[in-house]
């Protein structure tokens, strides 16, 4: 099989020759016009795509002849194999063309590399390497290692960043501080280099994240020490990067609310349960039930004061690490709805009650003897509508 590019391409990727057959190409190479085999496995004729692309797609170059360079392009001298490329960039500093012509004829500013003997720039190219690249390479080149200065390809490349040791000479800029460490020595991520564009994780791993994405309420560094920097500036009306609750008075008013609540209304509940057995009136018994339904509600009031100043304990000093982990644990889930439980619990309740006793008021004798077990069903409705408001977006 092959790709569906390299589907009549003048070129023949399968043995049998299938993928260039019953094709309609667009121009035919010189040296099949001369009754000769192209080279290379071509077959002799390319499509309007091949045209100047670089791309010795005939085997002879006849279909990089008569190009038109694009705007900063240079066509080097003659079609000799040894040029790297048909069309380079003209005085960007870097000889691609085999004579430099590219780089050291009608530049404003000659390339540094012209400098060197032509011979090393040969052997360069012969060797299949590149300037500025990078990498390393040994004392010279063939037999012209006398006149080549070790690592003279590699002087003063722009937009380059060198490394202090190792095997790599040089990364390209786009490499720095990228969080990849590209120099053996790890130079091109320091710290000293890149604290503006990075963000390091305090436990290492990973070593360092963008700095965009610090505070974005993900924990990118394992540790959660990008969601808490010692700069933090993240806070709300409640809370700081430090403390769930960040005013202290307010913290000891909700620790106060909360204690007094629960306990508060644990004595009333169990009042209301012992008065409620005891009473023989409807309009007592019917007062002593709302009153310990509503004392139940509000005890889950206090539930849910109480496990947020505990919280708050828990995270004081940190919070900024656990954020994220809290408001998103089902806990925090649990007691969101049991506040909303106990708030419309408690509103309904006292809505019941009063309705109640402006019936009271209204026909007193008969409300005397209404039994419990009636009023069990407008209870009943009210916890089913605060549950459900609690639970359901």
């Amino acid at each position: 099989c092959y790709h569906k590019q390299t589907k009549c391409n003048g070129m023949i990727d399968c043995a049998d020759g299938s993928d260039e057959k019953n094709c309609v190409h667009d121009y035919e190479c010189d040296c099949n016009k001369n009754n000769k085999t192209c080279p290379d496995g071509a077959l002799g004729f390319y499509n309007r795509h091949s045209k100047c692309n670089e791309v010795n797609d005939c085997g002879d170059w006849s279909d990089e002849v008569n190009c038109t360079c694009g705007e900063g392009y240079f066509e080097c001298g003659g079609i000799g194999a040894y040029n790297r490329e048909r069309y380079v960039r003209k005085c960007d500093g870097i000889p691609e063309c085999w004579n430099r012509e590219d780089e050291c004829v009608d530049c404003s500013v000659k390339s540094h590399f012209c400098e060197d003997d032509i011979i090393c720039h040969h052997d360069l190219l012969l060797n299949s390497m590149k300037y500025c690249d990078g990498k390393e390479k040994r004392e010279g080149l063939g037999k012209f290692s006398w006149k080549c200065k070790h690592g003279f390809d590699e002087i003063n490349c722009t937009n380059r960043f060198y490394c202090r040791s190792g095997s790599l000479i040089s990364i390209s800029r786009n490499y720095l501080c990228d969080g990849d460490n590209n120099c053996d020595d790890q130079t091109d991520e320091l710290k000293s280099i890149c604290k503006h564009r990075r963000f390091y994780c305090v436990n290492g791993t990973p070593h360092s994240v963008g700095v965009s994405k610090v505070e974005n309420g993900i924990k990118d560094c394992s540790d959660g020490s990008d969601e808490c920097p010692a700069n933090s500036n993240k806070s709300s009306i409640f809370s700081s990067p430090y403390e769930m609750i960040a005013n202290p008075f307010l913290r000891g008013i909700i620790w106060l609310m909360g204690l007094v609540a629960m306990l508060g209304n644990s004595v009333v509940f169990v009042t209301a349960v012992i008065e409620f057995k005891n009473s023989t009136s409807g309009t007592a018994v019917a007062n002593h039930l709302f009153i310990l339904n509503l004392s139940f509600s509000d005890f889950l009031m206090s539930v849910y004061l109480l496990s947020i100043s505990i919280k708050g304990v828990m995270f004081s000093g940190s919070y900024c690490y656990h954020d994220l982990e809290w408001r998103s644990s089902g806990l925090c889930s649990f007691l969101g709805a049991l506040v909303v439980i106990s708030t419309e619990a408690s509103a309904l309740i006292m809505t019941v009650m009063t309705t109640f006793r402006l019936l009271t008021a209204w026909n007193p004798i008969g409300m005397n003897h209404v039994e419990w077990k009636q009023l069990c069903l407008p209870l009943i409705v009210v916890w089913i509508i605060s549950v459900f408001l609690g639970t359901f977006p």
